[in-house]
C-alpha cells in the first residue's frame, strides 16, 4: 500500500513546473539558448527571479535542448524574451542516466546562476558537456554570473538533488 501511495504522489508532482510565457510589454531582454555542436542531449532551462530563486510569474520551466525523438520535435536551440532590470535565476538540468521518473544522485549535472539582462540586449548561452557559458551577443563579452541563494530547482523533476 505504501509503495501505491508513493507513486501516486510522484505522479501528481511531475510537470509541477509552470511553463513559462514571454512578457508582452515592457523592459525585455532576449536570451539565445543552445546546445554546443555535436551534443544530442542537453538541460532542461528553467527560470526564477532573484538569487533567493523566487517563482516567476512568468512562469518556471522554458524548454530543453535536445535531439528530439519521434514524438518530440528537436530543440537545439530556442530564443525566449525575459524581462530586463531585474536579476533573474536560470537552472540548467541536465540528467546523465535515465532510470525512471525519479532522478538519483550523481544521474544529473546541474547549473544555477544569476544575472540581470538589461533591456534591449540579446544574451546566448551556450550549454557544452556539463558546462555554459553565457555572452551579450553585440559585443560578445562574457557574462558575470552570480551565485544563487535559493534552491532554483524546477519542479519538472523530482528526486534527490
Amino acid at each position: 500500500m505504501g509503495k501505491v501511495a508513493l507513486f501516486t504522489l510522484m505522479l501528481i508532482l511531475v510537470g509541477c513546473a509552470t511553463t513559462y510565457k514571454e512578457p508582452e510589454s515592457g523592459d525585455v531582454a532576449t536570451i539565445h539558448f543552445k546546445l554546443q555542436e555535436g551534443l544530442e542531449r542537453g538541460p532542461t532551462v528553467s527560470m526564477f527571479e532573484g538569487t533567493d530563486c523566487k517563482s516567476s510569474p512568468y512562469g518556471e520551466y522554458i524548454g530543453t535542448l535536445w535531439k528530439g525523438n519521434w514524438t518530440e520535435p528537436s530543440t537545439l536551440e530556442f530564443t525566449v524574451k525575459v524581462p530586463a532590470k531585474n536579476v533573474l535565476a536560470f537552472e540548467f538540468f541536465n540528467r546523465t542516466e535515465f532510470t525512471g521518473e525519479v532522478v538519483l544522485r550523481g544521474q544529473f549535472c546541474r547549473h544555477t546562476f544569476a544575472f540581470t539582462p538589461e533591456s534591449g540586449k540579446h544574451y546566448t548561452f551556450e550549454y557544452g558537456d556539463c558546462e555554459y557559458k553565457g555572452v551579450e551577443a553585440a559585443s560578445s563579452k562574457v557574462i558575470v554570473t552570480t551565485e544563487t541563494t535559493g534552491k532554483c530547482h524546477s519542479g519538472k523533476y523530482i528526486g534527490a538533488y
